[in-house]
């Protein structure tokens, strides 16, 4: 259980820290800061103990594990700090930026927020950045002085030794203010979201900026919002919590971008690409240098489409996973029921939704348009399997290696590729069978990327009927190049 308790003390002339009223029997969160040593986040035993350490389990979670618990009179080190210091300048007047924030964030533990050091610049835009760790993989931010819409920019400083100063300016480019409003589209009640903005690789404003920027807020409770951007053509993106995500539209308003086509699941902007399946809402602005730029979103419910299951008899059939599309977010667990309903459909962008019956073996591929009739259903076929051994290049079995399969480009309606539509894994001998193939597809399968390469294909662009047993026998995989 966390206690909001908090209480400071100062080391004296010996180092020695004196923490009050935390309670005993406790472990406090010590955040410990100095001019010249690195700010460390610790935990503090409120009794004399030896320092311990809990290895994290694998299969549950501790608040502690990994990470040193002290007891309350134990020495601790602080090693020193690198210093970073340089100057904050308008990318395009090269005038110094007063007020700007530079921050350098803390590797905090698990679930106890963020933890940053931070310096404002001051009237010539100079800073000194003190408490960063010698060793971070976080870069140094600056963010805007109020009011000012400067692009935010990150970038690590050079190395140098521990309790040297390194010097690190940055030239930020000034941007424009976009403003706007998130609203439920079906009740015009406001939404809370997650806000983003990005810009196409052609935008000439990108002239000279550092690679490393990036554009995020969320709306307030009244749905409103405010970033900044860059002049000319971009888009804005809204994407609620994992929990309301799938209830509404994913990738609404994709189908409305002009003159960039998708490049397989994305969209090729700068600073990111852009995956419509990972938003709800995308909305393009054309930002103007002088005037008011105003880019509210809706956030779509989309259509229901309620249907049945039969097998390839015409019977009705229970226990059907339905799986959406990458990016859709529909995966349940296997229905008691031979009936079904579908919400969130875009019938301006339709999906294919994947249906599969693990005990008989049985698939089906739809895609869902918003309008099908009352009575719809869905007739699942007889699925194909597959069978091999996979060997190494030394000829021995490779066991328990993982096996992921796709749906190739721009099979059902999918632009881009699906690897892990289904997966296997071999046996101790090396030896796989896989279900739940779909027949008429286009389908493709590999060994595993993280241990072998990318052409480590066990087969490619082969289509399956219904029922079909494909034994492949040995299938030799060679690993990837270190």
């Amino acid at each position: 259980m966390q206690l909001g308790i908090a209480t400071t003390s100062t080391s004296d002339k010996d180092g020695r820290i004196k923490l009050t009223g935390i309670g005993r029997g406790r472990v406090a969160f010590v955040r410990i800061d100095g001019p010249t040593i690195e700010s460390k986040l610790i935990w503090i035993m409120t009794h004399d103990h030896d320092t311990v350490a809990v290895p994290q389990h694998p299969n549950s979670f501790s608040l502690f594990a990994d990470q040193p618990v002290h007891g309350c009179k134990s020495d601790i080190v602080a090693a020193p700090c690198i210093p970073v210091e340089g100057v904050v300048n308008d990318l395009d007047t090269g005038k110094p930026i007063a007020g700007a924030t530079v921050y350098n964030a803390l590797n905090a533990p698990y679930g106890m927020g963020r933890h940053i050091v931070e310096i404002k610049t001051d009237g010539q835009g100079r800073y000194r950045l003190t408490g960063r760790p010698n060793r971070t993989g976080y870069r140094v931010t600056v963010t805007p002085p109020k009011g000012e819409p400067y692009i935010l920019t990150a970038d690590y400083p050079p190395a140098v030794e521990p309790g040297k100063t390194a010097t690190l300016n940055f030239n930020v480019k000034r941007g424009v203010f976009i403003t706007g409003k998130v609203i439920d589209q079906a009740t015009g009640n406001p939404m809370r979201a997650a806000i983003e903005y990005k810009t196409w690789g052609d935008n000439p404003h990108l002239k000279g900026m550092h690679p490393v920027w990036w554009i995020r807020t969320t709306s307030a409770p009244d749905g409103t919002y405010q970033l900044v951007g860059l002049p000319g053509r971009g888009l804005v993106h809204a994407k609620l919590d994992e929990h309301r995500r799938p209830q509404f539209l994913v990738g609404a308003g994709a189908e409305n971008i002009k003159g960039h086509e998708m490049q397989g699941q994305s969209f090729v902007t700068v600073p990111e690409r852009t995956f419509p399946g990972m938003v709800n809402t995308l909305v393009e602005v054309d930002a103007k240098a002088d005037g008011q730029n105003v880019a509210d979103i809706a956030i779509i419910t989309g259509r229901t489409v309620k249907g049945k299951f039969e097998d390839p008899d015409g019977k009705p059939l229970s226990k059907v996973i339905i799986h959406g599309a990458i990016g859709v977010g529909v995966y349940t667990s296997p229905l008691p029921n031979p009936e079904f309903t579908l919400t969130a459909i875009n019938p301006h962008a339709p999906n294919p939704y994947f249906f599969y019956q693990r005990e008989k073996n049985l698939a089906a591929a739809v895609i869902i348009k918003g309008d099908e009739p009352d009575g719809f259903t869905v007739k699942l076929q007889h699925a194909a399997t597959i069978t091999g051994r996979l060997l190494g290049d030394d000829g021995q079995p490779l066991a328990d290696t993982e096996i992921s399969g796709a749906i190739d480009d721009h099979q059902l309606g999918l632009k881009g590729g699906w690897y892990g539509f289904f997966v296997g894994r071999t046996d101790k001998e090396g030896k796989f069978k896989i279900n739940g193939l779909l027949p008429g597809a286009k389908l493709s399968a590999r060994v595993n990327r993280r241990l072998f390469g990318l052409g480590a294909q066990i087969f490619e662009g082969l289509g399956f009927s219904a029922g079909e047993v494909r034994d492949f026998g040995d299938i030799k995989v060679k690993p990837a190049k270190e």
